[in-house]
């Protein structure tokens, strides 16, 4: 008679921790479902993360005309300053063509040249801004850009490369 209640002791056990592991299982599944995933999410906070798709212009577009702090775009995969984004070009020349101003922030720890053209000469890709000028789609986007600069933050990869860290629209 002890067996027996020792083994409906032990199963009981089991049967409680089973039920505390479903609990478990059933809170986190309710916390994925309802919290969104920070790093797919455009947030309120002035932060946004470039993707290659007509959202970014749109987010970007209404980031820049509601909010009065510099709205920062950062990135899912770091590029070079050479072939920064189209997309991201083309709101860097409507700063540029609305009188703002562009600065390069050489990556961190390294000491800023001399000739602010050494810089410039790295970003070749970026001023190739005729293109880009071209592709801008509206006036909406121009006046989105203006009364802003632009500064591109720049790092050092573990491969020793530079790459393009985060962009950030100020205001003047």
């Amino acid at each position: 008679m002890a067996y027996r209640t020792e083994v409906e002791k032990a199963a009981a056990q089991v049967s409680h921790h089973q039920r505390i592991m479903r609990l478990l299982v059933s809170l986190v599944m309710l916390l994925i479902v309802l919290v969104p995933l920070s790093g797919l999410a455009q947030s309120d906070t002035g932060s946004i993360r470039f993707i290659d798709l007509t959202k970014f212009d749109s987010d970007l577009e209404k980031a820049l005309s509601t909010q009065k702090e510099s709205v920062l775009v950062t990135f899912y995969e770091k590029t070079s300053p050479n072939n920064m984004p189209n997309r991201l070009q083309k709101w860097i020349s409507s700063v540029e063509k609305s009188g703002g101003k562009i600065d390069i922030e050489p990556p961190p720890d390294e000491p800023r040249p001399r000739s602010p053209g050494l810089l410039i000469g790295l970003l070749g890709g970026l001023w190739s801004s005729i293109k880009a000028w071209g592709e801008i789609r509206e006036k909406a986007m121009l006046q989105a850009a203006e009364g802003r600069n632009v500064v591109i933050y720049l790092e050092r990869n573990p491969g020793g490369e530079i790459i393009v860290s985060k962009v950030t629209f100020a205001p003047r």
